[in-house]
């Protein structure tokens, strides 16, 4: 209860507050990037369709199916928990195989950042021709009954069979029945796809009303930016369960996503003694296995450990006058791309102006 006291009470970014371990989860924030690929069928298909119109469909289903595992899974059967806060420079990697003719996928991820915390992600689809570059941070703060968390950062998708990006903007969550009940996520907020065709897919995620009203609802409007009023296609439903999408010109309706038909694709790690020590499993195990057993009190002085020594590593750059550097990801401003952000998410400038790209991403190595 003292931990509850403290949250309602903090008036800052709640993440600067130390959880008790009986509400962590065992999971590195940063392997939570996986969920980017719970379907890397869908990933693989978004350079299929030969028109830009049933590409930014594929994007946008694609998108959508990233959120049931991100936001839901963990949440059923059991209380929404929290992961650990990677160390600067923590690395996870994994791979999905080839299941049906599309192609291996495989993830790579660095926290590039501890103040604010920052990760960074990229997964590619070589045989598809498909790859993104993605980030993203959180900001929480104490709101009313809940806990709002926002998310600056960005997806880049990329094709090479269209020479095409695709630009996703994140919504922000709440953290529902932190007080009372089991504490599960909202999802709330506009968020957006931008394509470099001209094609934008709007989405609106729905709150629960006071009274009646459902949760985990949302909507979406495709159109092209030139033509903003001619809504292409309509998309609505539960992002967590079924959603159709209706072709305005044929009004036509079919389904657009089931989340609960297709299970997510299992990705597969490295065996746990070729890990390097950065890597999330190494860094948390003594904690993750700690939590596991319900000793809690040992996880704790685990957590301390790490967090020690990090400490430590801090004080003896500073020391030396060392600066610490990125592995495998570095920073590319943009500008132009953070007025979208604003334009889209209705709130004041965030400095996130730019995007952390992976030096050998696909993109990259054609162009050299």
């Amino acid at each position: 209860m003292s931990f509850l006291k403290d949250v309602t009470s903090f008036t800052g970014d709640l993440s600067a507050l130390t959880c008790p371990s009986f509400m962590l989860n065992g999971v590195s924030l940063l392997e939570y990037s996986t969920y980017w690929g719970d379907h890397p069928q869908l990933l693989a298909a978004i350079a299929k369709p030969e028109s830009p119109e049933e590409r930014m469909i594929a994007v946008a289903r694609w998108f959508i199916s990233t959120l049931y595992g991100s936001y839901f899974a963990g949440c059923v059967g059991s209380t929404s928990k929290k992961p650990f806060n990677p160390i600067l420079g923590e690395q996870f990697f994994c791979r999905w195989d080839d299941v049906d003719g599309s192609g291996d996928a495989h993830l790579v991820c660095e926290q590039v950042s501890h103040h604010p915390p920052i990760s960074a992600f990229y997964i590619e689809n070589p045989k598809a021709g498909v790859y993104l570059n993605g980030h993203f941070g959180q900001k929480s703060k104490f709101k009313g009954t809940s806990i709002q968390v926002i998310q600056p950062g960005r997806v880049t998708v990329r094709t090479t069979k269209n020479d095409e990006s695709y630009v996703v903007t994140f919504p922000d969550l709440y953290i529902r029945s932190l007080l009372v009940g089991n504490p599960f996520i909202e999802v709330a907020g506009p968020t957006s796809i931008e394509c470099s065709n001209g094609y934008v897919t709007e989405f609106e995620f729905l709150s629960k009303p006071w009274f009646g009203g459902k949760y985990h609802k949302f909507t979406g409007n495709i159109f092209h930016k030139d033509d903003p009023k001619n809504i292409l296609y309509s998309i609505a439903g539960k992002w967590m369960a079924e959603s159709t999408i209706t072709n305005n010109v044929t009004k036509e309706s079919e389904l657009f996503f089931d989340a609960t038909a297709t299970p997510p694709a299992k990705y597969i790690v490295a065996p746990f003694q070729e890990q390097s020590e950065i890597e999330s499993r190494r860094v948390w195990v003594k904690v993750a296995q700690a939590i596991q057993k319900q000793e809690y009190s040992l996880a704790t002085t685990h957590k301390n450990e790490v967090e020690n020594a990090q400490r430590a590593l801090v004080k003896e750059r500073n020391s030396k006058g060392e600066e610490w550097k990125q592995r495998m990801f570095y920073f590319v401003k943009d500008p132009v791309q953070e007025n979208v952000n604003v334009k889209y998410k209705n709130k004041s400038k965030t400095g996130d102006v730019g995007a952390w790209v992976y030096n050998k991403s696909l993109h990259l190595q054609n162009e050299s």
